[in-house]
């Protein structure tokens, strides 16, 4: 069962350009080109679906979510306890229009 989405902070506003491209994570959905990570990798990890940032998509850590979405009004982030659990919502999200 996912996690109620983490509400924005107070936070001015930084345009993405603040941040430069190769300081960004990638999603996991991307570095794996869209396939399901191994076992190995998916024990014991939350995983963060991100559909409203600088950049969006399933990242694993949190330590990877802050750079993605300080600054960004109104960005969206959701919590899981699996991989599958995070895919399912980044998909229904895609599909209902509302990544951005």
């Amino acid at each position: 069962m996912p996690v109620p989405a983490v509400p924005a902070p107070a936070a001015p506003i930084v345009p993405a350009s603040a941040m430069p491209t190769s300081a960004m994570p990638a999603p996991v959905t991307e570095a794996l080109g869209n396939g399901a990570p191994s076992n190995a990798t998916v024990a014991n990890k939350a995983w963060y679906t991100i559909t409203i940032g600088r950049s969006v998509g399933i990242f694993c850590g949190w330590h990877n979510v802050p750079p993605l979405v300080n600054g960004v009004k109104g960005f969206c982030v959701v919590c899981h306890l699996s991989w599958e659990a995070a895919l399912d919502t980044f998909e229904e999200a895609e599909a209902s229009g509302i990544v951005k």
